[in-house]
């Protein structure tokens, strides 16, 4: 099986599967997520806050559910990813990222527009409740540095 690599005009060429192997992943700039974000709208039933690190050059996401006693500490992210706008851009604008709780699997997508993190979460219950599927779009604005 060949493998291709395609350029930002589309154009697809032919590379060696020992090239392949050898590329590097690109590190992609982080600093536009670092710091808390806090929700725009404070009495949201779905995210209070994130809070976003770098760790070894990783982003590192925590989120905060919104409870009536306080924000809900959701832990560190699993299985992080973080996305640029295109493939010649060095800077981070998106990440997706998993939460797993005992009742429900969250995907968390998130990415930066005008200084506003817009996240949408993706929830499938799995405790046999037979509730439907849902997701939340959420707007959080900057808090400070993390």
């Amino acid at each position: 099986m060949e493998n291709f690599l395609v350029d930002e005009t589309g154009t697809q060429a032919v590379i060696d599967a020992d090239l392949l192997a050898r590329r590097r992943p690109v590190e992609l700039s982080l600093s536009s997520y670092l710091g808390t974000w806090s929700n725009a709208n404070a009495r949201s039933p779905g995210l209070a806050q994130i809070t976003c690190s770098a760790r070894t050059g990783r982003l590192m996401v925590r989120a905060y559910g919104a409870r009536a006693e306080g924000p809900e500490d959701w832990g560190e992210a699993q299985d992080v990813v973080v996305f640029a706008p295109g493939a010649a851009s060095d800077t981070g604008t998106g990440f997706c990222a998993r939460y797993e709780f005992p009742f429900m699997l969250t995907r968390l997508q998130a990415n930066i527009k005008g200084g506003v993190m817009v996240t949408v979460t993706y929830n499938t219950f799995n405790d046999g409740s037979g509730r439907r599927p849902y997701f939340m779009r959420e707007f959080l604005t900057p808090a400070g540095p993390s």
